[in-house]
């Protein structure tokens, strides 16, 4: 017999023993199993169950058995029999694969191997925990079988029916039915839905068509806001018709007998009919002005609708003249569009020449769409357009109500300029040579040095003033007398008296604080721009000095500075002065102090809002029964409240259910879910102080006791 047999009988062995092992754990729960089914179904269920555990037992079995394959043989080996040398492993592996001494080795082992039992290796049995399992299986058996078996309880037969009670048979409804009929505006065709919860077009008119069984003696509809519709009995029917402009809730009423069908609430959803939508294409500003030769102003813009649009029409307003002497003129236009009932598209061109407009004029117009809802059609309109026609610029400015200063020069710019002739200097520096280099830097740098000084004055800084040289052609009358070249010189000035400081400095010296330039900026626009003349000082001195590469930097620093003074276009000071108020004349003197109120702030109570909300949501976390009164004025309120949407029926139809049941706790629960987005947001309170923590108040009460007169330490 080969190795590889013997190994393969040992292992088919000891999975044989793990398999009884587990069969013979399984059985007393499946003998107790199958007594309770024989006891409680009868035999055929016990004979199902039997079959079904034997076969999920033995998939076990066979799954625990697997577990067991050759190398956990080998463990056995080595493990139960010291002949094996822990050398079993060897067997597992062909002999020609192993090295000489191993070969050796595998033979002494292979020979060893035939004196193996496979009682020697296979698990042992559990004998005491088998007994007590079987034990306590045969109690449970004996249990279930000496038990003594239940009376079958017969049904008690239903008591016969009185003349009385079979008078009053409950109707119930078997069949319900809506006609919807749309608004005409809407041209919508008219519809029927087979359910009592529907959703329509607001301002639809509903028929109900409801039929039952038995007939009852009246029916009709009670709405939530406490309306009633009365049905009226129509060939087998029960009908009623009526007009939906909001949500509702209702239920049915049959002659005052409570049923299913009468306590149950149903939802009538309402879609509003939407404005139309303007969307305006050009202009796409709302200020436009008037270019030179322009004769016709063209509006071009689309409207729509949900069901259809109406007339559309834009109202003109034409201001002429200025001052006091202003004309207004109006008009109104209806206009015409293209394209379909619910889209269209229009242009509308305005002959300026017409309407006299002319300069100094303002044209403004307002465009107004409507739908064909009815009785009261929904308006959209359009923020005014307005066409201007600026006044040719005016130099007395005296009779304005406020000063208005210009922050940005039209020199602001060039600093770009700068940057941009500095960047074409650096890419063009291997082509020129080092002089003309210099030179080109060092016109950049006088470029940056004139627009510094320009800066400058807006801080009131130092003008310098560059003088020019002597030209060739002047005469020497003007050459002997320097005050010829200075236009601004004076002929009949009287010279400087000595010891007159005032006038040494109006001679030789100038004034670098003017009240203007001081003022003209607010202190942050003043700081900034003096980082923008700092930037500039660093680019300028690079320039000169022909590195334009490190001044390139500094002059991006001094734009970004510019870009933020440019931020604030213009600066409004308001001139206004100290208003008081009218002087009573007839409490004037009087003597009595009536009507007169304290200046001080009293504190006043929060005004509560939604206060039967909150009432009902702390009644209904307390036990009991009593919340009627709450929930009542709950209803009120939601009735009274403006709901196109229908967003509070929720919480409406959850109120009506409670009241009915106050028992019902579920009821609760949906009514609070329905009323938490209703909750008012409470108001800010004042947090306490946080208290101090045991380390901290020990420390305080040492320095008290360490100072107790106060005294710091």
């Amino acid at each position: 017999m080969s190795t590889r047999v013997q190994l393969a009988s040992l292992l088919r062995a000891a999975r044989l023993r793990r398999v009884l092992i587990v069969l013979a754990y399984a059985l007393p729960a499946l003998a107790v199993a199958v007594a309770a089914g024989w006891r409680c179904l009868g035999s055929d269920a016990a004979g199902g169950i039997l079959a079904s555990l034997l076969g999920v037992s033995a998939l076990i079995a066979i799954g625990y058995a697997s577990r067991l394959d050759l190398p956990w043989l080998c463990r056995q080996l080595d493990s139960k029999h010291r002949t094996m040398d822990d050398s079993s492993t060897l067997l597992l592996q062909h002999p020609a694969n192993l090295p000489p001494l191993a070969q050796l080795q595998r033979a002494r082992i292979a020979t060893r191997l035939c004196n193996v039992r496979a009682a020697d290796l296979c698990p042992a049995w559990p004998r005491r925990t088998l007994l007590s399992l079987w034990l306590l299986g045969a109690v449970a058996i004996a249990a279930v079988v000496l038990l003594p078996a239940r009376p079958t309880v017969l049904p008690t037969p239903p008591a016969p029916v009185t003349a009385a009670e079979a008078a009053i048979i409950l109707p119930r409804l078997v069949k319900a039915q809506i006609d919807v009929t749309p608004p005409p505006y809407t041209g919508l065709s008219a519809y029927t839905s087979d359910e009592l919860d529907t959703e329509v077009v607001q301002g639809a008119r509903l028929r109900w068509r409801l039929r039952f069984e038995p007939e009852p003696m009246q029916a009709s509809l009670m709405f939530i806001d406490g309306s009633a519709l009365e049905l009226q009995p129509v060939a087998g029917e029960w009908q009623g018709e009526r007009e939906v402009s909001a949500p509702a809730l209702y239920r049915l009423d049959i002659a005052a007998v409570a049923s299913e069908s009468s306590s149950r609430l149903y939802r009538i959803q309402t879609t509003p009919d939407l404005a139309p939508n303007l969307r305006m294409i050009e202009p796409t500003q709302a200020l436009s002005l008037h270019q030179s030769g322009q004769r016709t102003w063209i509006l071009r813009f689309e409207a729509s609708d949900d069901y259809g649009l109406g007339r559309v029409e834009a109202a003109m307003t034409h201001s002429q003249g200025s001052g006091e002497n202003v004309q207004f003129s109006d008009s109104v236009s209806t206009l015409t569009g293209t394209g379909s009932a619910i889209r269209r598209q229009y242009r509308h061109a305005i002959d300026l020449d017409a309407l006299g407009f002319a300069e100094g004029d303002d044209l403004i117009v307002r465009l107004s769409v409507y739908d064909n809802r009815q009785p009261q059609a929904n308006v959209s309109k359009h923020p005014s357009l307005i066409l201007r026609w600026p006044p040719p610029a005016s130099a007395a400015s005296d009779a304005l109500e406020g000063i208005v200063q210009s922050t940005l020069p039209a020199y602001f710019r060039s600093q770009r300029q700068i940057i941009i002739d500095t960047e074409a200097l650096i890419a063009e520096r291997a082509q020129l040579s080092k002089a003309t280099f210099v030179d080109r830097s060092d016109a950049i740098g006088v470029d940056q040095r004139i627009l510094r000084l320009r800066y400058g004055q807006f801080l009131g800084e130092e003008t310098e003033v560059i003088e020019r040289p002597p030209q060739a052609d002047d005469s020497n009358e003007t050459a002997s007398d320097p005050g010829h070249g200075d236009p601004d010189h004076d002929h009949d000035a009287e010279p400087a008296q000595l010891g007159d400081d005032v006038a040494v400095v109006a001679q030789f010296g100038h004034s670098h604080d003017h009240a203007e330039a001081t003022t003209l900026f607010d202190p942050a626009t003043r700081a900034l721009l003096k980082s923008a003349l700092d930037a500039m000082w660093q680019s300028e001195g690079m320039l000169r000095q022909g590195q334009p590469s490190d001044a390139l930097p500094h002059a991006y620093r001094a734009l970004a500075f510019i870009k933020q003074v440019q931020q604030a276009s213009r600066i409004y000071l308001s001139r206004v002065g100290l208003e008081l108020p009218p002087i009573d004349f007839a409490r004037r003197l009087g003597g009595k102090p009536s009507g007169q109120r304290s200046r001080g702030d009293p504190l006043r109570n929060v005004e509560r809002e939604r206060v039967a909300v909150a009432a009902a949501w702390q009644a209904l976390d307390q036990p009991g029964d009593s919340v009627d009164n709450e929930l009542a004025a709950l209803s009120n309120w939601i009735i009274a409240q403006d709901d196109p949407d229908g967003a509070l029926l929720d919480a409406l139809a959850a109120t009506a259910t409670l009241r009915r049941d106050p028992t019902c706790s579920q009821c609760r629960l949906q009514l609070k879910h329905a009323l938490w987005p209703l909750l008012p947001t409470p108001p800010a309170q004042a947090q306490l102080r946080p208290q101090l923590s045991d380390s901290a108040r020990a420390y305080l009460d040492a320095i008290e006791q360490d100072h107790p007169d106060g005294a710091q330490p």
